[in-house]
């Protein structure tokens, strides 16, 4: 991320309204909101108009639009989840999110539903980049922590988390396929590294045993969200189910 744009996060909106306000004379001006009505939503405009949305993003910021930025980002980050390897926009646009989000819990900014859609996708890539080098075990660590599938085996609260699965802001809705998907493979990858490996008998059979009570409650929560997901991610799910019972 540019200094720019480090420095532009860390200005409060006071100090930036002052700033504008001393240029004022120059811009033909009167205050920070007009520079927010007359520049940043023309700004704003041009580059949703071109796909520029970190610009966007940025731009909103600067105008002091918490809100807005952290909506922006979740709809964004969304688009992105279920791409089997991030375009370079994308890392921009994720490392953006994750130096927004930093920068406003500390600020206690935009709190709500939207700002905690986007701290659960930014956990779902870094899982995904976490399978992707080879590290499936810290990838499974990741998703139990966003709380999105229950793995305990608790049936009770598996359909629990399934009812209330509705409630989720819908960013994480429409990528419950892909999350369910990179989490079984992560299992997947965790069975298939455990058979291999030289460990006492005993603590393979225990770690075995674990993965296959989280694949089972997986597959439990997508036995009950079924209809939200296509016949092929399913089956695809089932199969990898079934390897991990093996």
């Amino acid at each position: 991320m540019s200094s720019g744009f480090t420095q532009a996060l860390s200005l409060t909106h006071d100090t930036w309204s002052g700033a504008i306000e001393q240029g004022a004379s120059l811009l033909q001006l009167k205050d920070s909101k007009q520079f927010n009505e007359q520049i940043l939503v023309w700004a704003v405009k041009h580059s949703e108009e071109n796909d520029r949305i970190t610009e966007v993003i940025k731009l909103y910021n600067l105008a002091g639009n918490y809100s807005t930025v952290v909506a922006c980002l979740a709809q964004a980050l969304s688009n992105t989840i279920s791409r089997p390897s991030p375009k370079e926009k994308d890392q921009a646009l994720e490392q953006t999110a994750v130096d927004i989000i930093r920068h406003y819990e500390r600020m206690n900014r935009a709190a709500g539903k939207d700002r905690e859609a986007v701290v659960r996708l930014l956990r779902i890539r870094e899982a995904k980049d976490q399978i992707a080098t080879g590290k499936p075990e810290v990838a499974i660590d990741i998703m139990e922590s966003t709380e999105l599938i229950p793995l305990s085996g608790d049936v009770a609260k598996i359909t629990r988390r399934a009812e209330e699965f509705k409630d989720l802001h819908e960013a994480l809705q429409r990528n419950l396929q892909a999350y369910l998907s990179l989490t079984m493979e992560a299992l997947a990858g965790v069975h298939q590294k455990v058979k291999s490996s030289v460990i006492p008998d005993a603590t393979r059979q225990m770690t075995l045993t674990a993965l296959r009570r989280k694949s089972r409650s997986l597959m439990i929560f997508a036995g009950i969200l079924k209809y939200r997901m296509s016949p092929d991610i399913y089956s695809y799910l089932a199969r990898l189910d079934v390897e991990i019972a093996l």
